[in-house]
């Protein structure tokens, strides 16, 4: 359940979150904490206005999480702790999750890395796994001529570190964009940790050259990553 913290003088909204994004919270605050970067705490100082997302486990012996945008709080037996979140990792999770439950007045604290999506002339590749994203391996290799060129993709969910088997990527053509899906194998669910997963190397082949057309990852386009670090500089991989 997630108290939003934004009234006074009236009852808070509460939402119900779905059991994955809250599990995947507690995996990350475990990994973040096994890193020593959770450090004891005074309680925030909270004004008028919002004052973050409170996700309280139903499992009692977990703590509650007051979440900002950039900082987290860990709140278990009256003892405070907190931790950075520059990258609103914990922030955007939560407020994505929501959606539309949310009341007017959180929008105005959405999270930071929503890039600005293009104007799309191709249509979306099909999307057939997991969602992973993906970068150049070798940018300064591919020109206007090249065919081919190799993709680091990396999955986004948790899956121990590991990216997995990487799928057939889909991509779709117009005159000035080629807008590329790379998507992983389904991992199996539940339990697991969530540090940086690796990349995985993998080589398109197009039908032709790429020409005068920007190189486009769909996964920073729509879905669960488009908020997230690997697409907080937008979606566009290379432009010529």
């Amino acid at each position: 359940m997630v108290e939003v913290d934004i009234y006074s003088g009236r009852e808070n909204p509460e939402l119900p979150l779905d059991p994955s994004i809250a599990r995947g919270l507690y995996l990350m605050l475990e990994d973040i904490d096994a890193a020593g970067l959770v450090k004891p705490s005074d309680p925030p100082s909270l004004n008028l206005g919002f004052r973050g997302f409170v996700v309280t486990p139903s499992d009692t012996s977990m703590p509650v999480l007051r979440i900002l945008p950039k900082t987290v709080y860990s709140v278990q037996g009256g003892t405070y702790e907190k931790f950075d979140d520059f990258d609103e990792n914990f922030y955007t999770r939560v407020y994505h999750a929501l959606g539309p439950q949310l009341p007017e007045a959180v929008p105005e604290a959405r999270p930071t890395t929503t890039p600005t999506i293009p104007n799309l002339t191709a249509p979306m590749p099909a999307n057939l796994g997991d969602t992973a994203t993906w970068t150049l391996a070798e940018p300064d290799r591919v020109n206007p001529a090249s065919t081919s060129f190799t993709m680091d993709v990396t999955r986004l969910g948790c899956a121990g570190g590991k990216t997995g088997t990487v799928l057939e990527p889909t991509f779709s053509i117009s005159d000035t964009q080629i807008i590329i899906r790379a998507n992983v194998k389904p991992a199996a669910t539940g339990g697991a940790r969530c540090p940086g997963n690796n990349s995985v190397p993998v080589t398109l082949t197009l039908d032709e050259p790429i020409g005068n057309r920007d190189l486009l990852d769909a996964s920073c386009l729509e879905g669960d990553a488009v908020s997230t670090l690997p697409c907080a500089g937008g979606s566009v991989r290379w432009t010529p």
